[in-house]
């Protein structure tokens, strides 16, 4: 019973922390929340087990961000409006309407991850970038300008242009507001849009050609496929086949690149680059853990040299 009205019939989410977790010292920590406002931070060594460290209630949205923002060597936790520090309390929160559908911190510039910042993909309320409140660059502490961009419901962080400097943001609206994918530089400013013809994109990330630059995955069905950095189709879905749903199969292809699964009711297909495996040295990205993998996390990659997040 931890959110006041009783037990909870759903609970949403369940994830832990990286390695060094809420407490420090390289224990993990088991989160659970629901949709949308209630979250408990339960402690796997107590006894009895899952003792609450702490219970947060607010405007979580659909899936948090968990890393130790601040260098301290404990996590923090990104739960929609509510940036939640270690010891369960609210540093800050945003006074805004609707709830957050994906969150991400990172710096895209710097594989040091000297220059941190908040993305908030807030469905029609926009895609939101912050800088982390209270971070220092050189010495000096950063501001925390708010940019609101285009409406935003899904978010994916990855280097899509091997052309542009640090990473790039794609970010998708929502189907009522035309299913249109725009994809940011690292500073947030807008090179293309494209609205799609197929509802039910999830911006998940492909390493298909192991050269450096990765695809978002649209669906399987006919005249869909492979989104590029640069807008275009890169590869083209297959004219049968099943194409119900689709996801990615993280490093299936001998040489570390990512192959596709597409299913319906009756089939399910494997699809792999033509030309898989290669003896040459591929791109391997670093990306998020899957044992909390979800429809609604942000989805982040970043080169092997970057520090993870």
């Amino acid at each position: 019973r931890f959110s006041g009205r009783g037990m909870q019939e759903r609970d949403e989410a369940i994830g832990c922390g990286d390695p060094q977790g809420y407490a420090g010292g390289g224990r993990r920590e088991i989160l659970v929340k629901d949709d949308f406002h209630h979250l408990v931070v339960l402690d796997p060594y107590s006894t009895p087990a899952l003792q609450p460290l702490f219970r947060h209630r607010g405007n979580h949205g659909r899936f948090p961000w968990i890393g130790d923002v601040d260098g301290d060597g404990k996590d923090e936790l990104l739960a929609g409006y509510s940036f939640i520090d270690d010891n369960g309390k609210s540093a800050w929160s945003l006074p805004l309407g609707g709830f957050a559908e994906a969150v991400a911190v990172i710096d895209p510039l710097s594989p040091e991850g000297e220059n941190k910042r908040i993305f908030l993909a807030c469905g029609d309320e926009g895609l939101i970038v912050l800088n982390v409140p209270g971070a220092r660059h050189s010495g000096q502490e950063i501001d925390r300008p708010r940019v609101r961009l285009a409406p935003a419901s899904r978010l994916s962080v990855a280097k899509f242009r091997a052309d542009l400097p640090g990473l790039q943001i794609a970010a998708l609206s929502s189907p009522e507001t035309g299913s249109i994918v725009r994809l940011y530089d690292a500073t947030a400013k807008l090179l293309w849009s494209k609205e799609l013809a197929q509802a039910g994109a999830m911006l998940t990330l492909v390493n298909w050609s192991g050269g450096g630059e990765e695809l978002m995955l649209l669906s399987m069905a006919p005249g869909s496929g492979l989104l590029s950095g640069r807008g275009t189709v890169a590869v083209e879905a297959p004219a049968s086949g099943p194409c119900l749903w689709c996801d990615t199969s993280r490093a299936f292809c001998g040489d570390g690149r990512d192959a596709i699964v597409a299913w319906d009711s009756q089939q399910l297909a494997v699809y792999l680059p033509d030309d898989a495996p290669l003896t040459s040295t591929v791109y391997r990205p670093k990306r998020l853990g899957s044992e909390s993998a979800s429809n609604f996390r942000a989805q982040v990659s970043v080169p092997a040299e970057w520090n993870k997040f």
